[in-house]
């Protein structure tokens, strides 16, 4: 658009409609600043006339006395003239002759006219001031008038601007600024005619007038300058603004003059900072002294609050200050601390009193609903500055019985009664340390035979009972006291030593108690129907350290995996399911075998319950996220039984032996989510499973095992080979017949030879496992297991007698399984991957080389065809067909067919660590293989 037109566009009135909630905010912040400028100048200004008032009328008195001195006076001539006449009459009654005097004209002294000067100046400047000051409070009437006689919000904020630049523009505020300086001079002036007045009169008053004139004019001097020096000084004068000026102009002229680069400093310098803009930076910018300025402010805030409305209104402001809404706020920190620990706040105390008055019945619902929340946020805010050690000798309000029913308010209460009570435990650190020592040197002086003072750790656990800690030990021994001393004759001395479960009851609450504190509010986390509040930021606050488990933590985690299995199975939304399950991951992350105690080496009943219970994708995010030495307590849960804390010798119970053996089997089925898992682990459950009596479910969870066992055993361990020099060609899971020569330096082992031997354990897995439920029938988990375990194809050659005994084992199968409940068991191998080239003959290579398979497998398809209704699918039958004509097509006979198909594997393996195409094993390793993923990238 060109000038012309947007001239014409910004022109056109009709435009001003759209902005005028923009102008209405420039009226609402303008009106603020000028009605605050103008009434500031106003009130001035009534001053000003006041005192220029009272002033001209001392100044007047004044003068009307000292004018007299610039004229003759006429009672000095008559006396004068007398005198004459009487010195006349003398000489005449001597005879003598009297020269009389000519006139002799009158001459004011110098002190008298500058008196008068000084005083005549100073009362001419006053009423100058009084008459300015007048017009000034008409021209703020009349500013304010102007700017409110329209109601048009935009011709308003015009006439705002108008004036406003007027005001700039015709320097306003020198006048304003030049009454009180005129007044002052007039006022010095006043001091200076008045020592003047004085030198005729009396030099002893001159004295003292001029020194009392010095005072002044040196307290003048300071109160102008001390500004200057000091931007938070609350003195000035007129003259201050114009030093500061004349400051900041020396200061520009000599940067000028010393700098190298005059644009730099032009750009610099193109703002001289008034005082006002100076003392605001040095009001907000970070210092040691602004730290304390606020510590102070806040604090007398904090006594300044007489009732509960005003305390609520600042609790509502302490979680803003510490925390935003995805993370922390330190800078507030230390002022918050100094509210909890100072002797005349207490803050944690006048949070308490808020609390109690919360339930005196005076206040409505709604307004004890809202306040509730208010002190649920605050606790939980200043729990978070908690840390191990404690920053006050102060409790938390205890709000673990408040009666808050309301779903809303519970979402509050359970984080801040977990955040009070970890405040309560890291204040009491100290006193736990403590009260450990004294019990033990109580305990050692008694074994000495001396008599203790056992008071001090009598003071120390009162101590602790009133941060909500009670040592049940204590009690007893305590009883055990009252029963010595109350014999007549058994002193002090005589009362028992400390019992051992005392002192380890002393000894375990630093870790007993934080653990008590996360498992409660996790337990609690599940209850409500939507998330805590800030789960998230509590739970990382309060988590404490994986250490060693002892029986009461066992049982802790035990009845909070209970509690929220339970609640979850009474959950229905997706998102409250979804939140228990990350609370159960949460919980079992510390039943750790590695660093927690013997009753932690198997899992807890209820975890079991919820791997069986979880979807899928929970299961996998589970088994993902957790330690991968956790499931190392798989086998022995199996051999054991899961931990309950009833059981003191664990029973097997042939119905939790099935749960323990369903989740074995979901946990396996998940393993390529499980890389970490080392192979004697899976080698353990698969011995566990071998041993445990569960004929239904024994076959799925052995062949599941043995397909993770198998996959260990090549995808993560196929790279360490390479390191190492061992073979793994001969593990216990793997078939005897292969057709991988086993080489003699295994630098020469190529990335073909581990997927061919792996091919060749998958498909011995899976025939064992079809024999089985051939001889034995289909046993729990028969489909899902199948699934798993056949989801690849081979892409290399298969040793004959392992093509041979899949083929009679498929036959076993199909004339085993005749019910019609087993009939979507057979379409299911009938869908596996193996045999997907025999029904889509694109993209990979036949693998049944055996005549005697392919025979096989032939006649059980062409029997299985004979016996379906022709109200089956004919999907299925087609698929049938394809696959038996196909086991003929896709195979040209010739000699030496039975013992393997022509492969990369038919080439010998030299001794050298190439590839096809010319790479190094470790560059093929280094990218995924066609077909199916290889690991062994990663681990290397």
């Amino acid at each position: 658009m060109d000038n012309t037109h947007l001239e014409k566009e910004r022109a056109d009135p009709t435009n001003d409609n759209a902005a005028t909630k923009l102008w209405a905010v420039y009226i609402a912040e303008a009106e603020k600043y000028d009605k605050a400028l103008v009434e500031s100048w106003r009130s001035d200004m009534n001053g000003m006339l006041i005192f220029a008032g009272l002033f001209s009328a001392i100044l007047t008195a004044f003068l009307i006395e000292s004018y007299k001195t610039l004229t003759p006076d006429s009672g000095e001539a008559t006396v004068n003239l007398l005198a004459q006449i009487s010195r006349q009459l003398s000489a005449a009654a001597n005879g003598s002759t009297l020269i009389v005097p000519s006139n002799i004209s009158f001459t004011p002294s110098t002190t008298s006219i500058i008196c008068n000067t000084l005083w005549f100046i100073g009362l001419g400047l006053s009423l100058t001031c009084a008459l300015i000051a007048t017009l000034l409070e008409q021209w703020a009437r009349d500013f304010l008038h102007r700017t409110e006689i329209r109601s048009s919000v935009i011709i308003r904020a015009r006439v705002f601007s108008y004036l406003y630049c007027g005001l700039s523009r015709f320097k306003m505020h020198i006048a304003v600024e030049l009454i009180p300086l005129l007044l002052h001079i007039s006022l010095v002036f006043f001091f200076a005619g008045l020592i003047a007045f004085l030198v005729p009169v009396n030099t002893v008053i001159m004295a003292v007038a001029a020194g009392i004139f010095a005072f002044v004019t040196c307290v003048y001097a300071t109160l102008t300058i001390l500004p200057l020096i000091r931007l938070d000084c609350p003195y000035r004068t007129p003259l201050s603004g114009a030093l500061w000026r004349l400051m900041q102009r020396v200061h520009l002229f000599l940067r000028q003059s010393g700098a190298s680069d005059r644009t730099e400093v032009a750009i610099s310098t193109s703002h001289v900072k008034t005082p006002m803009e100076s003392m605001f930076d040095a009001a907000t910018k970070y210092s040691k002294e602004r730290f304390q300025r606020d510590d102070d402010a806040i604090l007398w805030t904090m006594k300044s609050l007489v009732d509960d409305n005003e305390l609520g209104a600042f609790m509502e402001a302490i979680p803003d200050v510490l925390w935003s809404h995805e993370k922390r706020r330190y800078a507030y920190d230390e002022h918050v601390r100094h509210l909890v620990d100072h002797p005349d706040v207490r803050l944690l105390g006048r949070m308490e009193h808020f609390r109690h008055n919360l339930s005196s019945g005076l206040l409505t619902t709604e307004v004890s609903k809202r306040r509730r929340v208010l002190l649920y946020k605050a606790i939980w805010a200043i729990g978070s500055l908690c840390t191990p050690g404690g920053f006050s000798d102060q409790t938390f309000p205890d709000i673990g019985r408040d009666p808050d029913t309301d779903a809303e308010i519970l979402h509050y209460h359970a984080s801040a009664q977990a955040m009070a009570h970890w405040g309560n435990f890291c204040a009491a650190q100290s006193l736990i340390h403590e009260a450990l020592r004294l019990l033990n040197v109580y305990k050692s002086d008694k074994e000495l035979g001396g008599a203790p003072d056992i008071r001090p750790f009598e003071d120390c656990e009162q101590k602790l009972h009133s941060y909500g800690i009670h040592l049940s030990g204590y009690r007893n021994w305590m009883l055990q006291k009252h029963m010595f001393t109350a014999r007549p004759g058994i002193e002090e001395a005589h009362v028992p030593l400390p019992t051992t479960s005392l002192i380890e009851e002393i000894r375990g609450l630093s870790s007993t108690i934080p653990l008590g504190i996360f498992i409660r509010f996790l337990t609690a986390s599940a209850a409500p129907k939507s998330p805590l509040y800030q789960f998230d930021h509590t739970r990382r606050i309060i988590s404490p350290p994986r250490v060693l488990l002892s029986k009461e933590m066992l049982n802790m985690l035990h009845s909070g995996l209970e509690t929220v299995v339970s609640e979850k199975g009474h959950a229905s939304d997706a998102d409250g399911l979804h939140r228990m399950d990350d609370i159960i991951r949460y919980m079992i992350s510390y039943w750790d075998p590695a660093a927690v105690g013997p009753g932690s080496r198997v899992l807890p009943q209820p975890f079991i319950t919820h791997l069986n219970q979880c979807g899928q994708q929970t299961l996998e995010a589970l088994v993902h996220s957790l330690p991968a030495n956790l499931w190392a307590c798989i086998s022995a849960t199996i051999f054991h039984g899961p931990f309950t804390p009833q059981d003191a010798v664990r029973v097997r119970d042939p119905a939790v032996l099935n749960e323990t053996l369903i989740a074995t089997w979901r946990v396996c089925s998940c393993y390529d989510l499980l890389e970490n898992v080392p192979i004697t682990t899976w080698e353990a459950i698969l011995e566990a499973v071998s041993q445990a009596i569960s004929p239904s479910l024994t076959p799925s969870v052995m062949a599941m095992g043995k397909w993770a066992v198998v996959q260990a055993v090549f995808w993560r361990n196929g790279a360490q080979v390479l390191k190492d020099h061992t073979s793994p060609f001969t593990h216990p899971v793997l078939p005897l017949e292969t057709v991988v020569e086993v080489p003699l330096e295994f630098s020469s082992v190529t990335w073909e030879a581990f997927r061919a031997r792996v091919i060749e354990g998958w498909l011995h897995t899976l025939t064992e496992y079809i024999e089985c439920c051939a001889m034995v029938g289909l046993p729990l988990m028969a489909l899902e297991t199948v699934k798993t375990i056949g989801k690849f194809s081979p892409q290399f050659a298969i040793h004959p007698d392992h093509q041979t005994r899949f083929a009679l084992a498929i036959q076993r199968l199909f004339g085993a399984c005749t019910a019609p409940t087993h009939q979507e068991f057979l379409r299911t191998i009938l869908d596996l991957a193996l045999f997907h080239i025999y029904h889509d003959p694109h993209g990979s290579v036949p693998w049944l080389t055996s005549t005697d398979a392919r025979r096989t497998l032939k006649d059980t398809f062409i029997q299985y065809l004979g016996q379906l209704s022709s109200t089956e699918s004919p999907e299925i039958v087609r698929r049938l067909e394809r696959i038996t004509l196909n086991l003929d097509e896709l195979h040209t006979e010739r000699p030496g067919s039975d013992s393997r198909q022509s492969s990369i594997l038919d080439q010998p393996m030299e001794a050298s660590v190439q590839c096809t195409g010319g790479e190094d094993i470790h560059s093929r390793l280094e990218r995924p293989a066609s077909g199916l993923v290889w690991k062994v990238a990663n681990e290397t």
